[in-house]
């Protein structure tokens, strides 16, 4: 019977170095996914990296460039003004103009999106984003949603523009830009990730957030069970304690694998290394914090296990709870009453 308890304790014990990463992550993913002011406060200090602040403004820039086509309008004008009854010399002053011209209104542009991005409104407008974020990405784990994060088919993980688009027109709007007022409204996104797992993962919303509830309790349900059942306590605690260090130091290792591996998608993605960085280390902070409390505190219990462990054996003489094998000492007494 003894026996058959290590063996029961040991199988716990291995669940749980199995289950430990396992239930960190899921509380996390649940945390991001049901809580909307966890979410948000995840991703609002992007709003303060340079780097993503930059990847922004890039973006803004181009999808504002491009769709209101800045050098299409320049053409149009100047190919308009050459229609008039000019002198020859005024057209061929008006061709040294063109470029020039385009030139000018694209910078302009640029730099009324860089002063939005800059301004101490932006964090402000990230914040919104981010709310709008959450819900779009509620709803596209379940049907679908307008918001600025979107997920497709093929497993894209993108941040539409629209709503920095929307700010920075109608900032220029204000500072007197005409070119604003032809600025149409956009759905262009920035690419964060492509993986072909993500639509399984969206079609397992509902199981990821059942898990991240109920995964922590299996996990020390099992943790308990493998102390109770143990013959010594001391050294099943001792042994539960490690198994949950392992397994947070393997999640721990698991992230910083994950940190590499996103870097080579974000170069399909076309996302600069920095922000690509800021932007995991950002969404994998509280994960990192979480699997480093979790390996703390196995440690702590894997300690008190070898303290009560050590003082068992120095009463007993062995690792074996004395109260949890009565029918060997009643079998010892009988022997020793023959005998005499």
């Amino acid at each position: 019977m003894t026996r058959f308890r290590r063996v029961v304790s040991l199988v716990c014990v291995i669940l749980i170095a199995l289950l430990a990463p396992v239930s960190i992550a899921a509380s996390w993913v649940r945390a991001q996914l049901v809580d909307e002011d966890a979410f948000v406060a995840t991703l609002a200090p992007l709003a303060d990296d340079a780097d993503v602040r930059g990847l922004v403004a890039d973006r803004t820039s181009e999808v504002i460039l491009e769709t209101a086509d800045v050098q299409g309008l320049t053409d149009d004008l100047f190919d308009g003004l050459q229609t008039l009854d000019l002198p020859r010399p005024a057209l061929r002053a008006l061709d040294l103009l063109r470029e020039p011209a385009a030139v000018g209104a694209t910078r302009m542009v640029e730099d009324a999106v860089a002063r939005s991005i800059e301004s101490d409104a932006f964090p402000r407008v990230w914040n919104a984003a981010l709310v709008a974020s959450h819900r779009a990405l509620v709803l596209t784990a379940t049907a679908e949603g307008d918001g600025a994060l979107a997920i497709d088919e093929e497993g894209t993980v993108s941040i539409r523009l629209g709503p920095v688009v929307e700010a920075v027109t109608e900032r220029l709007v204000r500072e007197g830009v005409a070119l604003a007022r032809v600025i149409p409204a956009t759905d262009r996104s920035i690419v964060v990730l492509q993986s072909d797992a993500l639509p399984a993962i969206r079609a397992g919303y509902t199981v990821a957030v059942a898990a991240g509830l109920w995964l922590p309790v299996l996990t020390l349900a099992v943790g308990a069970a493998a102390v109770a059942i143990a013959p010594g306590r001391g050294r099943a605690l001792r042994d539960v304690g490690i198994a949950v260090t392992l397994g947070a130091l393997v999640l721990l290792a698991l992230l910083s694998v994950g940190d590499a591996a996103l870097a080579g998608r974000s170069e399909a993605a076309a996302l600069p290394p920095a922000a690509t960085d800021a932007l995991y280390d950002t969404v994998v902070a509280a994960m990192r914090a979480s699997a480093l409390s979790v390996a703390v505190i196995g440690v702590v219990l894997a300690a008190a296990g070898g303290l009560v462990a050590a003082r068992t054996r120095r009463y007993t003489g062995t690792d074996t709870d004395a109260r949890t094998e009565p029918a060997a000492s009643t079998m010892l007494r009988s022997d020793a009453t023959v005998s005499s």
